[in-house]
C-alpha cells in the first residue's frame, strides 16, 4: 500500500546435549535390581518403549528394554540388555594348615578363577606363600559376593627317632619283638608294606622297616643272629635197677659249659641215689643258657599195662594190625620173632609177647578174634509154589540193608530161567519155558549183592541148590 513496516526480534542458536552416556549391557546378580534414573539425564526426556515416562525405570528380570531419550535439538534410541549371573561357588579353601620345618603354604589364585583375592593388608598377587605359624585372613572378591576366610597354620617338628637296636642276637627258641606303642608318633611298615602292632623277628636275617612320621620317612634296618643251642640230653627220666650201684645221666654233646649242682662241669655225671639233677648248660659265648633236670628212680614201675583190654576182635573180612604203644617196645613174640609197634593179624589166637626196660623183662597176652562182620543170610533150599500160602516163593533171609542186589536161578543144564535184582522180588516157580511154572526138580540158584562194611562196599556170592516141589 505504500507503506514500510520494520520489526526487530532475537534468533538464539543453541548446541545439542551430548548423547545420553548409558550402559547397554548389564550384569546383575542374583536379587540386585537395574536403575535407569531420568534425574541423571536431565538434558532428556526419556519414555520406555511402552511410551511411559517416569523418574526411573526399575529392571528386575534379564531381557533387552528400549528407551527413547529426546531433547529439543535430537533424539537417542537405546537399548539395554540385562543379564542375571549365578554367584561362584564359595572357595574350598583348607583352613587348618600343619607344615613341616622348611615348607611352605602356597594360596594361588589361578585356583580361584572366579575370586579376586586380597590379603589382610589389602595386597593383591598371583599366589600367597605361607612359611611361619599364625593367622591369615584372605578377603574373596566376585561380582556378587565376598568372602572372609581366616587360615591357621602351624609349624610342626619332625619327632626324633628313638635309638633303637639294630644288632639283634637270639638265642635259639627267643624272639625279638619290635613293638609299635614304643613309637607313638610313627607309622611303622615292614619291607613288604606290612603294619602291625608288633613285629616279631625270630630266624637269622636283615629286616628293613620304614618309620614314617607327618614330616619324615626313616629306613631302619635290623639284624638278627640266632645262637646255635641245641645241646642233645639223655632221657630225663632214668632208673637205677637193684643191683646197680650207679646210673648215667647228662648230655653227649660236649660244645657246652656244664654247671651241676654239685660243682661238677662234665657233660655227664654218675649217680647212685634217687633224687631230681639239675644242670645249667651255658654256650661258649656265654650269650645262652638252660636249666635242665633229670629224674632219677629207685626201682622201675610195675609191669605197665600195654592194653586196656585182654581180648580184641577183628572183622574177617578185612585186613587188620594189632598197633602196640610207641613208649615201649621192640617186643618179642613167643616164636621169636621180634617187633617194633604192628603186628599183622590173620588168625584168631593168643599173642604172648614181651619186652625190656633197663632193669626187667615184662610179659602179656592179648586175645585176638577174627570173626565175620557181615551180616548172615539163610537160604532155604527147598519151597513149595502151590499157593498155599507156605513156602511159595524161593529167596534169602538177609536181616541187614544190602544194594546192588541179584537173584538168577538155572536149570539143571545151566541155563538161566529166572531174574531178580529186587531183594523184594523173590522166586515163584517161574519158567519161560513151561506155560509160566517151572516143573519139580533141582535148580541151581546165584546170589551176589554187597553190604556196608565200616563205611566200605563189600561184595557177598552165594551160590548152591534149591528143590522145587508142589
Amino acid at each position: 500500500s505504500g507503506c514500510t513496516y520494520q520489526s526487530t526480534g532475537t534468533t538464539t542458536i543453541i548446541n545439542s546435549p551430548p548423547p545420553p552416556d548409558v550402559e547397554t549391557d548389564i550384569e546383575l546378580c542374583e536379587g540386585d535390581v537395574f536403575i535407569l534414573d531420568a534425574s541423571d539425564y536431565p538434558d532428556w526426556d526419556i519414555t520406555d518403549e511402552f511410551g511411559n515416562s517416569t523418574d526411573e525405570y526399575v529392571i528386575t528380570e534379564t531381557g533387552t528394554y528400549g528407551f527413547d531419550f529426546q531433547s529439543d535439538c535430537g533424539q537417542e534410541i537405546i537399548e539395554i540388555s540385562v543379564t542375571f549371573v549365578d554367584s561362584p561357588t564359595p572357595p574350598d579353601v583348607e583352613t587348618e594348615i600343619e607344615l613341616c620345618l622348611g615348607e611352605s603354604f602356597i594360596l594361588s589364585a589361578s585356583d580361584y578363577p572366579t575370586w579376586n583375592i586380597t590379603d589382610e593388608f589389602g595386597n593383591s598377587s598371583e599366589e600367597f606363600e605361607i612359611f611361619e605359624s599364625g593367622l591369615y585372613s584372605f578377603n574373596f572378591e566376585s561380582d556378587c559376593g565376598q568372602e572372609n576366610i581366616v587360615i591357621s597354620v602351624t609349624i610342626i617338628d619332625s619327632p626324633t627317632l628313638p635309638v633303637i637296636e639294630t644288632e639283634v642276637q637270639l638265642c635259639q627258641g627267643e624272639t625279638f619283638i619290635l613293638l609299635v606303642a614304643d613309637f607313638p608318633e610313627w607309622t611303622i611298615t615292614d619291607e613288604f608294606g606290612n603294619s602291625s602292632n608288633e613285629f616279631e623277628l625270630s630266624e637269622p636275617g636283615t629286616y628293613e622297616f620304614s618309620f614314617e612320621s607327618i614330616c619324615d620317612l626313616e629306613t631302619v634296618e635290623i639284624t638278627v643272629s640266632v645262637v646255635d643251642f641245641q645241646p642233645e640230653p639223655f632221657p630225663q627220666i632214668s632208673n637205677i635197677c637193684e643191683g646197680q650201684d650207679t646210673v648215667t645221666i647228662g648230655f653227649f654233646d660236649e660244645n657246652y659249659f656244664f654247671d651241676w649242682e654239685d660243682g661238677t662241669t662234665n657233660p655227664t655225671i654218675d649217680v647212685f641215689e634217687t633224687g631230681i639233677y639239675e644242670v645249667v648248660v651255658t654256650d661258649f659265648s656265654g650269650q645262652c643258657s638252660l636249666s635242665y633236670s633229670f629224674q632219677v628212680l629207685s626201682n622201675p614201675p610195675d609191669s605197665p599195662p600195654i592194653f586196656d583190654f585182654s581180648e580184641i576182635e577183628f572183622c574177617l573180612e578185612t585186613e587188620n594190625t594189632l598197633s602196640f604203644p610207641n613208649e615201649f617196645g621192640p617186643y618179642s613174640l613167643s616164636n621169636g620173632e621180634v617187633i617194633e609197634n604192628t603186628f599183622e593179624i590173620t588168625e584168631s589166637a593168643t599173642i604172648i609177647f614181651s619186652f625190656s626196660d633197663d632193669c626187667y623183662t615184662y610179659s602179656d597176652s592179648i586175645t585176638v578174634n577174627l570173626e565175620s562182620c557181615l551180616c548172615p543170610a539163610w537160604v532155604p533150599n527147598v519151597f513149595t509154589p502151590d499157593e498155599d500160602g507156605l513156602n511159595d516163593f524161593f529167596k534169602p533171609v538177609i536181616d541187614c540193608p544190602v544194594f546192588e542186589y541179584r537173584l538168577t536161578i538155572f536149570n539143571r543144564w545151566g541155563r538161566e530161567i529166572f531174574v531178580s535184582q529186587d531183594y523184594d522180588i523173590p522166586w515163584r516157580g517161574e519158567s519161560p519155558n513151561s506155560e509160566f511154572y517151572a516143573n519139580d526138580g533141582i535148580y541151581v540158584y546165584l546170589i551176589t549183592f554187597n553190604q556196608n562194611l565200616n563205611g566200605l562196599a563189600y561184595p557177598v556170592e552165594l551160590t548152591g541148590m534149591v528143590t522145587l516141589l508142589r
